[in-house]
């Protein structure tokens, strides 16, 4: 834990399955890489060695509402965590 953070995410979806249905139902697949680290001081603490790097996959559901189910599978240094949640997308 520490004051601040960087973070770099980047995404790729690729659709699966559109039903094209009046729900506009669609399943896609997500691959995933995060980079980044914690920090008190950016001068003095970030090195590009200090960066941790996760990365995984994962699949959302959504509809013409915007809502969305999110499962994903991500891969790290530290461990491996299965997340699942449901909202509106952005």
């Amino acid at each position: 834990r520490e004051q601040d953070m960087f973070l770099f995410t980047a995404e790729y979806r690729y659709p699966l399955w559109n039903v094209g249905l009046p729900t506009g139902a669609a399943l896609d697949a997500v691959w995933f890489v995060d980079s980044g680290m914690v920090y008190r001081h950016l001068e003095k603490d970030f090195s590009v060695g200090s960066l941790a790097t996760n990365y995984g996959f994962g699949l959302r559901i959504r509809n013409y509402l915007g809502l969305v189910m999110r499962f994903n599978l991500a891969r790290g240094s530290e461990a491996t965590v299965f997340s699942f949640k449901a909202g509106k997308e952005f």
